[in-house]
Order: structure tokens, then C-alpha cells, then sequence
């Protein structure tokens, strides 16, 4: 994801939050809905935190407004930290202080966390810089790897990592150590990957629709929680669907629509957000990242 990215999407989007927040304040105080008020946490002040990036830099007490752009505040920072980093040692040319440094920011997060690696609005800045330098030396190493051109061969590793990645998942949601193996494998995922492109995976990913996907995929992520938001409103207080809630294994609240048909309301929701992203991504991603590449250059 590059930083060129960050600001123009990222502030509509945000902007795209604010009459949402204020309706549902509104139809709270004003009829009665039975809903948390979001003005609590989606306040002015940690509005003015999301519009500068440092909403996850340990500011705030909670996730807000548009929450899944944590991760861009923290990566913003990783950024500046990698420009710092490689400026004060380059004489120091060896990759391994790449691993270093990932090595370190796991395990000052594992020393602090409680019962869980995937902190956010808190220590989401030592999360990232983990698995972004973690990354950087996984650039460097998979270029001394290399995997016989053999379909058979690729597959396997491919079905064999990506399934392995799959199953830790699904096991790691308030385990540290199960998560830290779980970002090895994913590792193991982006290597395999990243140094052959003959298995059955890989081939699937090349489909023109996959290919466009993986190109709109930094707007699907910042438009996925309003759209959900939004439909879960829509669901639950106008077309009065009903709602059963539960508590998972890491003590949070979820919702999920008690009815049959909940899957294809899913369904419905998920070629909403792939076509808003389709729509974002043409007029307001690509347009403003070639302006940016325009002035980078102008400037050299």
C-alpha cells in the first residue's frame, strides 16, 4: 500500500462517516433507538486524530469513525519509521536488521499485550512495524530462494502453506503464541508466493476478475464498515429483520440476522462494496495517485 494512497480516500471516506453518525445520534435522542450512542467515541476530537494519522498511535481510548483506517494511521508511521531507519543505517547493508527490528517490536508487543497480539488503537504501531519490516526482509531473502519450475511442485507448496495459514487462523483469535506462529506462516504464505507463480493458486489469481479485486482492494477496505454500518441499520431498525447476539472468544459483543436468508443479504452486501469500490477506486484512488506521481516527478 503506498502512501500515496492515504490521504484522499482515506479523508472521504471519513467525511462519508459524518452524516451517518450524526442520523443515528439523532434518530437516538430523537426516537428512541436502541443503540449505543456513537457520538462517544466518533467525537470531534478523535475525528481531528483520524484526519492526521494518529488515531492509532496509543492517542485514544477506542476505535472510531471509519475504524478500519487504524491500520493506515499506523502504517503511515511505519513508513517514517523505515525512511529513518534505512537514512541511520546505511552503512549497515545486511537485511537482518530488518528481521531484528521485527523480532523486537513482536516481542516488546507480546511483553505488553494481554491475551492478544492484534492490538489496534493501542500498540497497533509496534503490530505494524512488525510485520512491515518482517516484510521488507522477506523481500530481501526471497531473492536468494529459488523453486523448481514444476506445476505439481508449486501446488503443493502453495495448498500446503495457504491451508496451514488458514487453520492457524482459525485458532488464534486470543492465543499470543499461536498468533505469532500464525504471522510466520503468513511469511511462509507471502515467500512461496512471491518466488514462483506456477501452481493452481497462483494461476487462479491471475483471472482478470481476481486481478481486479487485488486493484481495488485498498477501497474495499476503507469502504466495507460503512456499507456494513449502513446495512445493518437499514436491516435491523427499518426492515425490522431480527437480530441474534452472542459473545465470542475474545469477549466482544457480534450480531448476526436470525433468518435463513442471511447469507444471500451477505452476498447483496459484498457486491455493494465491491461496485462502490469499483466506483471510488476509478474516481478518486487512481486519479489522485497519478496526481501525486506527477508532482514527485515535476520535483526531481
Amino acid at each position: 500500500m503506498s502512501l500515496q494512497k492515504f490521504p484522499p480516500l482515506h479523508i472521504f471516506i471519513l467525511l462519508a462517516w459524518v452524516p451517518y453518525i450524526l442520523m443515528k445520534a439523532y434518530a437516538i435522542h430523537k426516537y428512541g433507538l436502541n443503540a449505543t450512542d456513537p457520538l462517544l467515541a466518533n467525537s470531534f476530537y478523535t475525528f481531528a486524530c483520524n484526519i492526521f494519522l494518529i488515531n492509532s498511535m496509543g492517542v485514544n481510548d477506542s476505535l472510531s469513525w471509519n475504524y478500519p483506517a487504524w491500520s493506515v494511521s499506523v502504517e503511515f508511521f511505519s513508513y517514517i519509521s523505515f525512511f529513518i531507519i534505512v537514512l541511520i543505517t546505511k552503512k549497515l547493508v545486511t537485511p537482518i536488521k530488518y528481521l531484528v527490528i521485527s523480532f523486537l517490536a513482536y516481542l516488546i508487543l507480546y511483553r505488553i499485550t494481554d491475551t492478544s497480539l492484534l492490538s489496534t488503537y493501542r500498540y497497533g504501531f509496534l503490530r505494524c512495524v512488525g510485520g512491515f519490516f518482517l516484510g521488507v526482509w522477506i523481500y530481501y531473502s526471497s531473492k536468494l530462494i529459488s523453486i523448481p519450475d514444476r506445476p505439481r511442485t508449486s501446488s503443493l507448496l502453495e495448498l500446503t502453506c495457504v491451508i496451514s495459514a488458514l487453520s492457524l487462523v482459525s485458532y488464534s483469535s486470543s492465543n499470543k503464541i499461536i498468533q505469532l506462529i500464525t504471522l510466520i506462516s503468513f511469511a511462509v504464505v507471502i515467500i512461496v508466493f512471491s518466488v514462483q507463480e506456477n501452481g493452481i493458486i497462483s494461476q487462479a489469481l491471475k483471472n482478470k476478475y481476481m486481478l481486479h479485486l487485488g486493484k481495488i482492494s485498498y477501497s474495499i477496505y476503507m469502504t466495507h464498515a460503512l456499507i456494513f454500518a449502513v446495512a445493518g441499520n437499514l436491516y435491523k431498525d427499518v426492515f425490522k429483520m431480527p437480530v441474534k447476539t452472542g459473545i465470542n472468544e475474545n469477549g466482544d459483543l457480534f450480531r448476526s440476522y436470525d433468518i435463513w436468508y442471511a447469507n444471500i443479504i451477505n452476498i447483496l452486501c459484498l457486491g455493494l462494496i465491491i461496485f462502490v469500490s469499483s466506483i471510488t477506486y476509478k474516481y478518486i484512488e487512481q486519479p489522485w495517485r497519478n496526481r501525486f506521481r506527477r508532482y514527485a516527478s515535476n520535483m526531481n
